[in-house]
């Protein structure tokens, strides 16, 4: 049987102005020509320069249109990685297009929002053959206490499993006191729990990192003990 399982699959949780975006200035940077990159957000700009080097930088519409356009990013050998910049936003526009303007938004729950949630995670984890970095912010008022379940946005039935069981690399972006940064202020990935944060879903393989955190923010750098972890 072929294996058709994505090997580079991550999800970054974090805050608005978190360091999200800026996590792939390294790959937009050396790699901008085989991006796909959908902002479901519509950011006018980036936080760095070179958007202008993203092969197809696209701002849907319709939540739904993205469904048809993964499929036809597929078929295009010159594309490499797809983002989806947010996911967040993509349910909450997916939810007031399609489930509270629905005539039956009660069905509407589970016929369009969970399908097409599932729909869109189980065709880039299982079954496309690109890199993907899906964005997402975090559940509003769960960013002071990491102890107490801490999850990826999401409404409906989906939310009690949650969207991080879809994914073996799942990591938390956040800013950290740095008194080598000329702000006074870092970023970095938070790539394992500790003990003061047993309730955010960060998760990767076991000893895929040698420490919780990898400084910066930089997903390559996640790509890399990805690809080191798969050939070990």
């Amino acid at each position: 049987m072929e294996e058709t399982r994505n090997k580079k699959s991550v999800l970054l949780l974090g805050n608005s102005g978190g360091g999200k975006t800026y996590a792939i200035k390294k790959l937009v940077q050396e790699h901008g020509d085989k991006i796909a990159y959908i902002d479901n957000d519509g950011k006018s700009m980036f936080p760095f320069k070179g958007k202008n080097k993203i092969a197809k930088y696209i701002v849907p519409s319709d939540p739904l249109e993205v469904l048809q356009g993964i499929r036809a990013l597929e078929e295009d050998p010159k594309i490499e990685y797809i983002i989806i910049d947010t996911l967040s936003h993509w349910l909450r526009i997916l939810e007031q297009k399609h489930v509270i303007e629905s005539a039956d938004s009660r069905s509407a729950w589970g016929k369009t929002y969970q399908a097409a949630l599932q729909d869109l995670l189980h065709y880039a984890n299982n079954v496309s053959k690109k890199s993907w970095i899906f964005m997402s912010h975090i559940m509003e008022g769960e960013t002071e206490n990491f102890k107490t379940p801490t999850k990826a946005f999401v409404k409906g039935a989906t939310k009690s499993v949650g969207i991080e069981s879809w994914f073996s690399v799942v990591v938390y972006v956040e800013s950290f006191d740095d008194e080598e940064s000329a702000t006074g202020v870092g970023y970095r990935f938070q790539v394992e729990k500790t003990k003061e944060t047993t309730g955010l879903s960060v998760k990767t393989p076991e000893e895929m990192f040698p420490e919780p955190y990898v400084v910066p923010n930089d997903i390559t750098l996640i790509f890399d003990a990805i690809d080191k972890y798969e050939d070990d």
